[in-house]
């Protein structure tokens, strides 16, 4: 009977730390996808800078270099299979672009 009691105490034991380590291992998860994601943002505005210097010489207005540029990076991220925001792509390109108007001036 005692040998029973030890085994059941210690399947307790173990249930109640798997409980506490299942919440810590799924935030160590989205903690490094966060930081997987803000590695690649040097890349992403390399890669936006760009696509908006093509998008220069090929569109006549500026709401069709931004639906370009737009198009474009979501066509990449989703052949890599890459979640990004592109309300942030398009506010980094909005920026980029009164940054630009103001260094012109």
């Amino acid at each position: 009977m005692e040998n029973v009691n030890f085994w059941i105490q210690s399947l307790i034991s173990l249930l109640s730390g798997l409980l506490v380590l299942i919440p810590l291992v799924v935030k160590l998860i989205q903690y490094v996808r966060l930081a997987v994601k803000e590695r690649n943002w040097p890349n992403m505005l390399s890669l936006v800078m760009s696509l908006m210097a093509e998008a220069e010489t090929e569109f006549e207005t500026g709401a069709e270099r931004k639906d370009f540029v737009l198009n474009e990076i979501e066509a990449m991220a989703g052949a890599l299979n890459y979640d990004i925001d592109l309300d942030v792509v398009s506010e980094m390109i909005d920026a980029i672009c009164k940054a630009s108007r103001k260094i012109n001036i």
